[in-house]
């Protein structure tokens, strides 16, 4: 006996009893890109362009892989804008698309904001865009963030900050997107997702693992994988087949600027070695990848925006000429690695250099600064609790007091932080309320008065700004939860340079036992002696300047570069949490001698500057930038005509000193055409 249903119910039962009908067959499914024009998934959803490798070469080997020979462990160092963020998507809805088969793919990004916004403006509109993905999503569609379902296939959206996010879920295919952005140790741990992986190759390993990225700092993140891999950076050969670039080939992004040639107004991509020019038509339809490290386990990957042509010179020749960030053009323009020399305040050597060699400061017991003004930064993330205490001392140095990790989380890592900070006798404690805002409200609690929720800003003109708003007679809600009334308001980049400046200036004391400091910690699941010092030394040099391009985003549309740059703090390799606690702390140790409703370290017409509160000169930011200005008042660093490029080296501008290099710091060069900055 048979069971006759109208075809909708039984197209339903079908769905939910049964594998789904396969979209593609095998042969489909076979290569990579025979497979992108047949998924009918556009680059920019319906009605953009269809999919075309015409004048971008660079990325046409990246496009042949079987999958019955995939590219198990690949790293791609490279510009921005140059299309790979669009390959790494068509790739994983590739390993999803077999409905018979199961191939769990996760998608990792460093903040869960990247991931909605990738999501949202790019992979949505793309499966959207394709009826054979959307017959295979089926009813699940694609506005779940975080999770789509493909036939018998799950693709993840995962963002890497929080440890959690990385847990508990199994995967075959690995891609990570902006490498350099994340913290170095949390890659290794998310590999463990593909330890049970069915993929594995006759040698054994399992899963595939993909880790692109714009370039960032030298040997760290993405530069580290880089450099352990095969290392394959494009070529472009020589037009002149006298040169020897012509069968050797040029990495043009290693030999820039000297692959630019200029003619009046006219830059033009040319031979570094003979001058020959590098017309589009050769630039765009020519080239191959080399390895440069042959029979590496990890297949490398390095290109730049000098592929796009020269139609595109002008823009990057006007950038690096104007200096502005040097940074970001070799990260995201030419795709190689690189750092100010400057960029990080506070290297080993620098906080070595604040150890106190008079003999006559150690770590203190907890009876030996009561009394004193005691500050204690707590930086927060899932599981743990970086805390630094730092006291005022004669002076007014900042002198370390304690380090400690506290691995403990919920109302265990309250209570533990709420011990610390009265064994020591802390009279502020300020702290961050991200990731758990729980923790902060609770930690307020229990020590009543003295906690202080810290909350960065962006481009204000103080540094810093205490707000006590408990003689408000009503009371402020967030989602339900009493909203915390001791906050200060720390200027996200200025007063972080602020604060990390006192190192430089030797306002900071170490004790002389520093690297004596250890407490058990458990690491990977064993138990173990740490050095804390150590750690702490490791996060300090670990915080660097850098420079971020500011986007105007309007509705409905993709963000566009608005021309400026802002000034960041960024991590190099590790997350810095005791930099971050270090800061709290430090502005802590700044409200010990100010107004305690609102203090302005930058002063100005919003309240009173800092020597209304009896701050001396040696802490005032005010008279040391006047200071600096007055040492070097007269050199070319202060000319308007100067152009700073790299450490302490620059350009005069002057059209009648144009490319003459001269040192920032020198004594007053006697220029007639000197001018001050404005």
């Amino acid at each position: 006996m048979s069971l006759w249903l109208p075809p909708e119910y039984q197209q339903q039962l079908e769905s939910k009893l049964f594998r789904p009908r396969p979209v593609f067959d095998a042969q489909q499914l076979e290569s990579f890109a025979d497979w992108i024009p047949i998924s009918g998934i556009r680059p920019e959803g319906p009605g953009g362009a269809r999919f075309d490798l015409s004048t971008r070469p660079y990325l046409r080997d990246l496009y042949t892989e079987q999958r019955s020979n995939p590219r198990r462990r690949i790293v791609i160092m490279k510009a921005a804008q140059t299309g790979l963020t669009v390959r790494m998507l068509y790739r994983s809805a590739w390993w999803c698309a077999d409905a018979r088969k199961r191939v769990n793919t996760a998608l990792l990004f460093p903040t869960k904001d990247a991931v909605s916004d990738l999501h949202s403006s790019r992979f949505r509109p793309m499966m959207l865009g394709s009826s054979k993905m959307m017959q295979l999503i089926g009813d699940g569609g694609v506005d779940q963030v975080g999770l789509v379902r493909m036939g018998v296939s799950n693709m993840r959206f995962r963002g890497m900050r929080s440890g959690v996010g990385l847990d508990s879920f199994p995967a075959d295919v690995l891609e990570f997107d902006e490498v350099r952005l994340m913290d170095e140790r949390a890659i290794p741990r998310a590999f463990v997702r593909v330890s049970e992986s069915k993929i594995v190759s006759p040698e054994g390993l399992r899963g595939i693992i993909e880790l692109n990225s714009t370039a960032g700092f030298p040997k760290r993140t993405i530069d580290m994988w880089f450099q352990r891999s095969t290392m394959n950076y494009w070529r472009t050969p020589c037009p002149s087949p006298h040169c020897k670039n012509h069968e050797l080939g040029i990495i043009m992004p290693l030999r820039w600027p000297d692959c630019v040639g200029r003619e009046g107004k006219r830059v033009y991509y040319c031979c570094p070695d003979c001058g020959t020019e590098i017309p589009d038509s050769w630039l765009l339809m020519q080239g191959w990848y080399q390895p440069e490290n042959p029979g590496a386990l990890w297949e490398g990957y390095q290109f730049s925006q000098i592929l796009k042509g020269n139609g595109f010179l002008q823009e990057l020749w006007a950038e690096y000429l104007s200096g502005d960030n040097l940074q970001e053009f070799y990260n995201s323009r030419l795709g190689i690695p690189w750092m100010d020399p400057d960029a990080v305040p506070v290297t080993k050597q620098v906080l070595e250099s604040c150890i106190d060699d008079s003999g006559g400061y150690y770590y203190p017991e907890p009876q030996q600064v009561q009394g004193e003004w005691v500050s204690m930064g707590i930086d927060q993330r899932a599981g743990e609790k970086h805390v630094s205490i730092w006291k005022l001392g004669e002076g007014r140095t900042f002198d370390l007091v304690h380090l400690e990790v506290v691995e403990k989380s919920g109302h265990a890592a309250v209570m533990a932080c709420k011990e610390l900070a009265l064994r020591f006798h802390a009279k502020i404690v300020v702290t961050d309320g991200e990731p758990s805002y729980d923790f902060a409200i609770d930690l307020s609690r229990e020590l009543e008065g003295i906690v202080w929720l810290a909350d960065y800003t962006n481009e204000r003109p103080q540094r810093i700004e205490f707000l006590d708003e408990r003689k408000k007679t009503t009371t402020k809600k967030v989602s339900g939860e009493v909203k915390t009334n001791l906050r200060v308001l720390l200027e996200r980049y200025t007063f972080t340079d602020w604060a990390l400046k006192q190192f430089q200036a030797k306002r900071v004391r170490l004790p002389l036992d520093f690297y004596a400091l250890h407490q058990e910690r458990t690491l990977g699941g064993v138990p173990q002696n740490w050095n804390v010092a150590e750690e702490y030394q490791l996060h300090m040099e670990n915080y660097a300047r850098a420079s971020e391009p500011k986007y105007i985003r309007l509705k409905d549309e993709a963000p566009i570069f608005s021309g400026q740059y802002r000034r960041v703090y960024r991590m190099v390799g590790l997350d810095p949490h005791f930099a971050h606690s270090t800061v709290f702390a430090f502005a802590g140790l700044v409200y010990g001698g100010g107004d305690p409703t609102t203090f302005f370290l930058s002063g100005g017409d919003t309240g009173p500057g800092v020597d209304s509160n009896g701050i001396p000169d040696a802490m005032n930011i005010e008279a040391l930038e006047k200071q600096a200005e007055s040492l070097l008042a007269n050199t070319c660093g202060m000319c308007k005509h100067w152009q700073h490029l790299q450490g302490t080296k620059g350009r005069c501008n002057n059209k009648h000193g144009e490319f003459f290099r001269a040192i920032t710091q020198q004594d007053a060069p006697k220029c007639k055409y000197w001018s001050k900055k404005s």
